[in-house]
């Protein structure tokens, strides 16, 4: 799967966003906690229903290699986004 999103995004040549949630149950009530998930390089789950890889886990390591631009993460039961710009590697 991670190989046909690589040649999709490569052929499109455009910078894709991913919506995901925290993979493992962790109550996240802030970004700076999601910030840390994140350079700590554990799993969300992918939560783009139109994706081919929906509900597929990632880390920081394979979101590079995604040619994502932005991480969007759900967090505090779904209430909140928090936005990374995974090529700056900073919240947003």
């Amino acid at each position: 799967m991670l190989e046909k999103l690589k040649k999709l995004v490569l052929e499109n040549k455009k910078m894709i966003n991913v919506t995901c949630i925290p993979a493992q149950y962790a109550v996240l009530k802030n970004k700076k906690q999601i910030f840390e998930y994140y350079e700590s390089k554990k799993d969300f789950y992918n939560m783009n229903f139109v994706s081919p890889d929906h509900g597929r886990l990632f880390n920081k390591d394979d979101v590079k290699k995604m040619n994502v631009e932005y991480l969007n993460v759900r967090y505090d039961d779904n209430k909140k986004l928090a936005v990374i710009d995974v090529k700056k590697n900073k919240l947003v």
